[in-house]
């Protein structure tokens, strides 16, 4: 019997952390500062962060994400390429240009290929003539870092027409059968607006 007591005791101390920490979630997100991050029942991810993240995240100089956004400045305006260009050559400065643009990605392009911003900065290098960033190399990340910070307090434009609705059932169905091999379940997504 008594090997049964400090399962017993565990188990209810990890209920009490988890009831806690589920009530600290629910306090912190009713803040009325944060209410800038809920766009309907959109939510942000911002607000399942803990406060001390938060508030790094929300300063510029202690976040240490903006090592890359510097570097994505950098490469925002270095001439690249057979054309002779920068990115800001074309697009002057992003603070302007590059304005609610990596809100609305990802997107699908004019031949109806879904791009993710990743995918569309390195078709703009192709059109300076420069070669494509590797994926996930520190180049692309800081650009797309850039490029998005543009974006900040945009909400997400997600919006699907039909294009993206058959992309989206394609991959879909891509998720499923592989899931159907590693015997996961994956839900139906039924948002078409």
């Amino acid at each position: 019997m008594r090997l049964h007591r400090p399962a017993t005791y565990f188990g209810v101390l990890s209920l009490a952390a988890l009831v806690f920490g589920f009530a600290r979630l629910a306090i912190s997100q009713t803040d009325p500062a944060l209410a800038p991050y809920t766009v309907g029942e959109e939510k942000s991810g911002f607000l399942y962060a803990t406060p001390q993240t938060r508030t790094m995240q929300t300063d510029d100089f202690n976040n240490p994400g903006f090592l890359w956004i510097d570097k994505g400045k950098t490469l925002w305006n270095q001439v690249a390429g057979t054309e002779g260009k920068s990115c800001a050559s074309c697009h002057n400065a992003a603070e302007v240009s590059m304005k609610g643009v990596g809100a609305t990605y990802p997107n699908v392009d004019k031949s109806g290929k879904l791009v993710d911003i990743e995918e569309r900065i390195n078709l703009e290098r192709a059109r300076m003539g420069a070669p494509a960033f590797a994926w996930e190399s520190d180049e692309l990340l800081a650009m797309t870092a850039y490029v998005k910070l543009q974006s900040r307090g945009t909400p997400v434009k997600s919006r699907y027409d039909r294009c993206r609705a058959s992309i989206l059932v394609s991959g879909q169905k891509i998720l499923r059968d592989t899931a159907r091999s590693a015997r996961y379940v994956v839900p139906t997504v039924s948002r078409t607006e």
